[in-house]
């Protein structure tokens, strides 16, 4: 879908000979292994948002509807949860005149439902780098890879103020969250952006030399396009990503898949056991969009009306996509680390006795996160170990209703929802 009132312009008003592009959602798939025919990853458009009943069925609601073999389901789920209960609450409402009808309430539920189905099935996360062990205070690096596994990029469609973000966080024993970056206030409606590392998937539209923009008719450049492409996507020219690098995909196609990477901070009090989480969180539109809307719309009510349906709703609270999470022992390095074994380094005649000393346990003990070692075990040393063991086992009991996995080692994934 292009505007054909509208060039396509570069960054610096050259006139690109195209049409802008507002919705890309077919050639993404068109231009994707998904439509490639025969092939393991082929799926029309209809196998994802028109899936196939497992038996008998009808596609239809009304009572006259025949009954098909295996039809396919007509609820052409998207990813619009939000304004689906945004109807529901309408339809609820006396004030709403002829569209007042609390039976179909209901339906509007089941829609909402399957659209964040949906969402649950097009990204997988995986922590692939995490340690599984840190000293309180250290810096330690994580990388998360986010796989696109929808049939078009994510989010697809209208920008429309739609996005989805990485949210990094810290959890406690006591499940407390701390959020490293992509936090999100639930009352303000606001993300906040100025987190280092910070991933954002979304298409931000505007006009040469102005900017960013909300104006769709007016839109004639693409200011940033960070949405994750398809697998094996060869996009269309002036459809590629701006703002991201996904090169690097098999056969000269984009990457379906982004690794981003972390550096975090151990708390100083950290002790025990702590989670490491990182989730991704779609949201339907901003609030800045809303307000844009509702600030422009001189013609009647209807900007100011989608304003106060958008505050009374919940202000299109972000939803949980996916998520992996990953357990990180925090040991504190032992009471006399950095004393070193003298007779050791000077490879005296004591050397051949401290080694021995180290075969035996009584030796140096590697310090967190390290190959190499430090001075001698001390009593109170072994004895600090001892404690924090009991710390990490309590901590590990807090945990136990919680689905657990194998525990994640440097350079392997870790669990996904």
């Amino acid at each position: 879908v292009t505007n054909p009132a509208q060039p396509l312009r570069r960054a610096d008003g050259t006139d690109t000979g195209q049409r802008f592009p507002l919705d890309t959602t077919y050639s993404e798939w068109a231009r994707s292994d998904y439509a490639v025919a025969g092939s393991p990853d082929a799926r029309t458009c209809q196998d994802c948002h028109l899936p196939r009943l497992a038996g008998p069925g009808q596609s239809s609601t009304y009572k006259t509807a025949m009954v098909r073999d295996r039809p396919r389901r007509h609820d052409f789920a998207g990813a619009n949860a939000w304004g689906l209960r945004v109807l529901a609450a309408l339809r609820m409402s006396t004030d709403s005149g002829d569209f007042y009808d609390p039976t179909v309430v209901p339906l509007y539920e089941a829609g909402a439902r399957r659209a964040e189905e949906s969402l649950r099935s097009a990204l997988t996360i995986e922590l692939r780098e995490v340690p599984t062990r840190a000293a309180p205070g250290e810096r330690v690096e994580v990388v998360a890879r986010v796989t696109n596994r929808a049939g078009h990029r994510v989010p697809t469609g209208y920008a429309d103020g739609r996005r989805v973000w990485l949210e990094v966080s810290l959890v406690d024993a006591e499940r407390r969250a701390t959020v490293l970056s992509g936090a999100y206030d639930d009352a303000t409606a606001h993300l906040e952006e100025s987190a280092a590392g910070l991933r954002v998937y979304a298409a931000w539209h505007g006009r040469a030399g102005v900017g960013r923009g909300e104006h769709i008719a007016l839109h004639d450049t693409v200011v940033r396009d960070t949405r994750l492409p398809p697998k094996g996507y060869r996009p269309l020219a002036g459809h590629e990503p701006v703002g991201a690098d996904y090169s690097g995909g098999a056969n000269g196609s984009l990457r379906h898949w982004d690794d981003a990477r972390y550096a975090i901070t151990v708390p100083a009090n950290a002790r025990g056991m702590i989670t490491v989480r990182v989730r991704a969180r779609y949201q339907t539109t901003t609030r800045e969009y809303v307000e844009f809307l509702a600030r422009e719309n001189h013609t009647d009510d209807r900007g100011r009306e989608l304003l106060r349906l958008y505050e009374a709703s919940g202000r299109a609270a972000p939803f949980d996509m996916t998520e992996a999470t990953a357990e990180v022992v925090v040991i504190p390095a032992p009471v006399d680390a950095g004393v070193e074994d003298a007779s050791a380094r000077d490879g005296g005649g004591d050397a051949a006795a401290a080694r021995d000393a180290r075969m035996t346990g009584e030796g140096p003990e590697p310090a967190p996160g390290c190959g190499c070692r430090t001075g001698r075990r001390s009593r109170e040393a072994s004895g600090a170990w001892w404690l924090t063991a009991l710390a990490v086992a309590a901590a590990r009991g807090a945990f136990s209703g919680r689905r657990r996995g194998s525990a994640p080692t440097r350079g392997r994934a870790s669990r996904g929802r």
